[in-house]
């Protein structure tokens, strides 16, 4: 019997998070000017759109990281563990 969009949906994710190791789901609204830059570099780069999100956010990352010493490298890295929130 075939599956509805919703039932093939959920097999998708269920396979992702079975075989993605450690990868993480991120849903986000941009701007149709974002979008499209987006787009461009990836085709340009014949890359996937997440592809090119992983490489700009670890250059990013990189970057700022550089510029801190020791102990702020520890606190800028424990900010995105699990419950700290703080902005």
């Amino acid at each position: 019997m075939a599956m509805i969009p919703a039932e093939r949906q959920a097999a998708y994710r269920k396979r992702r998070r079975e075989t993605d190791n450690g990868a993480r789901r991120l849903d986000v609204m941009l701007s149709t000017e974002v979008f499209q830059a987006l787009r461009r570099i990836a085709l340009h780069g014949n890359e996937t759109l997440e592809t090119v999100l992983d490489r700009l956010v670890l250059a990013e990352d990189d970057r700022i990281g550089r510029g801190f010493d020791d102990e702020e490298f520890r606190a800028y890295g424990e900010r995105a563990l699990p419950g700290n929130r703080r902005p």
